[in-house]
């Protein structure tokens, strides 16, 4: 009532999706038995679908899909008590993309087992794990860390993905534990890994129409996604490079829907590119084929384009700290995360 329809000097935000609660499964949020949580959206969700049958209530926000309770006891709870759930929420933080997505699979086969068809799966926190040195939250790693799972979300059943978080808490003792997973800087600098957003808003904007690609192995740590546009004057190719060792490619494109000549535009991502266009040339045939090699931790994007407008450049982005380069810390940070969070969560 107060977001929605202004009671008691409110606001008007019409907000559909309400979560109700944060990481029960978690001592740090939720001090309660699974039970007592499953009483409470019981309530709730009753509650809320009475004052308006529209809004969109899910749960159980869980920190791991491991957890029995928060996954299939929560789901058999709503099947024996006939309760509703618009959206099954959950999170988290993997060292591999192809872990979210092999987690997002099992999500939606759990949902459908249980008679939950049309209920949406959305991870409503997602990254990079958390205790990665802050460098590799900040460079080029999860910059390609964060295409690929862009790119493997795409068939993971998955309706949305919220990625935590957008600006950076100007705290440094989060920065030096690690703990900082920001995309941009506090005061709106880019950070590399923002331009993998960038990347995919190019690909999804202007050439929304998939391509068919060979079969895609995620978990090789390479993932890949092209598409054209609409009008057919454009296509777009994403080729990313998690944690696979640098890896030759060729690239073939056939029946290139233009009668005239093209121009085809390379960027690079990595640690000393921010989107910058790496190659930029004019192709005369109806055939695209071009042999590359894409290293570890790095993204291509390619545009070909039979029109004069390209993308631009990606924005320059926060240099790291040399503290914070530093890899003889590493363990320091590491055991400092480590300890942090057994105090907090338990």
């Amino acid at each position: 009532m107060h977001y929605n329809d202004g009671w008691s000097n409110g606001f008007h935000y019409n907000i559909t999706y309400l979560e109700i609660w944060n990481e029960p499964d978690l001592e740090g949020f939720w001090t309660g038995t699974a039970d007592d949580y499953f009483h409470l959206y019981n309530v709730t969700v009753q509650t809320l679908k009475a004052y308006n049958p529209a809004l969109k209530i899910g749960g159980p926000c869980t920190s791991s899909i491991t957890s029995v309770d928060y996954t299939s006891g929560f789901l058999s709870y709503l099947a024996n008590h006939e309760l509703p759930l618009d959206f099954f929420s959950w999170h988290q933080y993997a060292d591999t993309p192809y872990q979210i997505y092999t987690s997002s699979r099992t999500i939606r086969t759990l949902l459908d087992t249980f008679g939950f068809n049309d209920c949406e799966n959305i991870n409503t926190e997602w990254n990079i794990n958390i205790l990665t040195p802050q460098r590799d939250k900040d460079n080029a790693k999860n910059a390609a860390f964060t295409a690929c799972s862009l790119t493997a979300f795409q068939d993971a059943g998955l309706d949305y993905a919220v990625r935590y978080r957008g600006t950076q808490d100007p705290s440094w003792l989060g920065r030096l534990i690690g703990f900082d997973l920001s995309l941009f800087t506090y005061d709106g600098i880019y950070k590399t890994p923002a331009l993998a957003y960038t990347t995919m808003h190019y690909l999804t904007l202007d050439t929304p129409v998939r391509l068919t690609t060979p079969q895609m192995d995620a978990s090789s740590g390479i993932t890949y996604i092209a598409g054209i546009s609409e009008d057919d004057t454009n296509v777009s190719i994403l080729i990313s490079n998690y944690n696979a060792a640098d890896t030759s490619y060729t690239l073939e494109l056939n029946n290139i829907p233009w009668n005239t000549s093209f121009t085809a535009v390379h960027y690079l991502i990595d640690d000393s590119h921010h989107l910058e266009i790496s190659e930029k040339s004019t192709v005369n045939t109806s055939t695209y084929n071009i042999t590359q090699t894409l290293k570890r931790s790095n993204i291509h994007f390619i545009r070909l384009t039979n029109t004069t407008s390209i993308p631009e450049e990606g924005s320059p982005t926060a240099s790291i700290p040399f503290l914070l380069r530093l890899r003889i810390l590493d363990p320091f940070t590491r055991a400092l995360g480590i300890l942090l969070l057994i105090l907090v969560f338990g």
